[in-house]
């Protein structure tokens, strides 16, 4: 039987737990004030805060602390849309924590500062699924960072609307675009987007499609990394297409702007009268608390003439500071990367898993019409840790200036301007 953490005795420590909602921090920390305590502090800092996600780390810190009685754990916790801020902010005070939750973009610039511990020897890779490894932050024979879960970006599909206006899930762009053109004549606007996210995976979707269909993908992401200006021409292309949207009505540009990430976009898509949403699997759990029964699914996006392309992304990237508590911050992360620790970081709670084994995904629901484009290898990486450029950072310059009214013109030469100055580096 699970125990609630209140003010129960863990390993010499009395645990507080703060329960969280989504985008208020959660704290879980032993009692510093205990003098017979003479444990090794480790604190750790990441971004899952929903419930699901709150209580398998709980409990892995439980039994981490009961294996190891010297350690004591503290876990804070921020929504995504703050938490890399914070980190930003405790990278530039050299105030990382023990263990952390990073990003691609974050990434290059932990490793290039050797601010890392190497984690080669605390983390079983057999587990992990090709795709987990791709993601995985190698260099001269160190790791760096492991992902321990996926997250997928797609279009979100209210069936009961979709089925009471005789419309089909769309599957390609004709499709999509008749759709979005049907629902626009009726007076709705069909697309809900965030100020985060939503335009940013989209541009991924567009840009990268050949690149992940090629026959060497690592070739390309090479090209890339040598010629960043290479990229532009696909990204130009996924600009192009925002503008569409914006032109033929498809989205509100003025709400987009003002349409916070995990709140604003799912509250107006559980209002039951909007048709679809962009943004990613990780908001399927807070949309269910919310939503009253609505039926949905989350589907690749119908972006191509010939297709759809699904949005993939390594999520939840732990790693380690390196200094005095690399030892014990190491040890942690080996528990929190066991595989039942690994298999309950997705199961329900709208996320692939890291492992070889895909056993969530009838769990999930709204994941099913995406599975088979995930397990088929039939999807763009965002943020790919190959990939030596800090894409993400840019795009959200220009996705910022896109909902600012900024021309297509001058947000394709601000992104040229930055691609740019990778060469010169």
């Amino acid at each position: 039987m699970k125990r609630k953490i209140s003010a129960i005795a863990v390993c010499a420590a009395t645990l507080s737990f703060l329960c969280a909602c989504t985008g208020k921090n959660t704290i879980i920390l032993p009692d510093r004030n205990d003098p017979s305590s003479k444990s090794d502090s480790v604190s750790f800092f990441g971004h899952r805060t929903d419930s699901a996600s709150l209580n398998v780390i709980e409990d892995a810190l439980q039994s981490f602390m009961s294996e190891n009685a010297n350690v004591n754990v503290s876990y804070e916790s921020a929504s995504e849309t703050s938490y890399f801020s914070a980190l930003d902010k405790r990278f530039a005070t050299r105030n990382l924590d023990d263990v952390f939750m990073t990003d691609r973009d974050r990434l290059l610039s932990f490793m290039n500062s050797s601010a890392l511990a190497d984690i080669s020897s605390d983390v079983n890779l057999n587990y992990f699924s090709e795709f987990a490894l791709s993601q995985s932050a190698f260099a001269d024979g160190a790791l760096y960072a492991v992902p321990t879960a996926v997250s997928t970006h797609g279009l979100y599909v209210n069936y009961g609307i979709l089925q009471n206006s005789g419309i089909s899930v769309p599957k390609n762009l004709s499709d999509f675009a008749a759709a979005c053109d049907y629902f626009k004549d009726q007076g709705v606007t069909p697309v809900i987007v965030n100020n985060y996210s939503s335009l940013r995976t989209l541009i991924y979707a567009i840009a990268f499609d050949k690149t992940y269909k090629s026959a060497d993908v690592s070739a390309e992401i090479s090209k890339f990394n040598a010629e960043a200006t290479l990229m532009c021409d696909g990204l130009n292309d996924g600009i192009d297409f925002i503008y569409r949207m914006i032109g033929s009505g498809w989205i509100d540009l003025e709400e987009a702007k003002n349409c916070e990430c995990f709140s604003g976009d799912i509250q107006l898509f559980s209002k039951n009268g909007r048709p679809f949403m962009i943004t990613g699997s990780y908001a399927v759990t807070s949309l269910k608390r919310i939503s009253d029964g609505i039926s949905f699914g989350i589907y690749p996006y119908p972006v191509l003439e010939t297709g759809s392309v699904l949005v993939a992304q390594a999520d939840a990237i732990l790693s380690v500071k390196d200094g005095e508590r690399a030892d014990s911050a190491k040890k942690l992360v080996n528990k929190l990367t066991q595989y039942s620790v690994l298999s309950q970081m997705s199961e329900g709670q709208g996320y692939f898993s890291v492992l070889k084994e895909q056993t969530q995904i009838q769990a999930d629901a709204a994941l099913v019409p995406s599975a088979s484009h995930f397990t088929g290898g039939k999807f763009v990486v965002a943020s790919d840790v190959n990939l030596k450029i800090p894409l993400d950072s840019y795009l959200n310059e220009c996705t910022d200036m896109i909902l600012n009214g900024a021309k297509s013109q001058e947000v394709k030469a601000h992104l040229y301007s930055l691609l740019e100055k990778e060469g010169a580096k």
